[in-house]
């Protein structure tokens, strides 16, 4: 995690926080967030949200079991959404819709 969260980000999650909390009660006020830098020592991005592949991000529970929470991108939320033809949405990675084999 980074040592000094920046500015833009400290007042996001002053905002998101009590919404959290009010929207959730005491779940949402026991949310943590931690903040990365995208960025490696030499400057490139370490993930690209647009781009095809996963971020594995890996912890320990409380009980010191091991834990994976995997993202697969392209993240879905930052395009506008796709439909197949039979009206179930298609995430922005597939080329062909799964239940009509159709090109998307």
């Amino acid at each position: 995690p980074l040592s000094q969260v920046p500015d833009d980000m400290n007042i996001l999650l002053s905002q998101v926080t009590p919404v959290l909390k009010a929207a959730m009660g005491n779940l949402g006020a026991n949310f943590h967030f931690f903040v990365y830098s995208d960025r490696a020592q030499s400057g490139d991005r370490i993930m690209n949200p647009y781009l095809k592949g996963e971020l594995t991000v890996s912890f320990k529970s409380q009980d010191g079991r091991p834990q994976q929470v995997r993202f697969k991108t392209p993240l879905n939320s930052l395009y506008k959404p796709r439909i197949c033809p039979n009206g179930e949405e298609a995430h922005i990675s597939w080329n062909y819709c799964p239940w009509s084999g159709e090109k998307l």
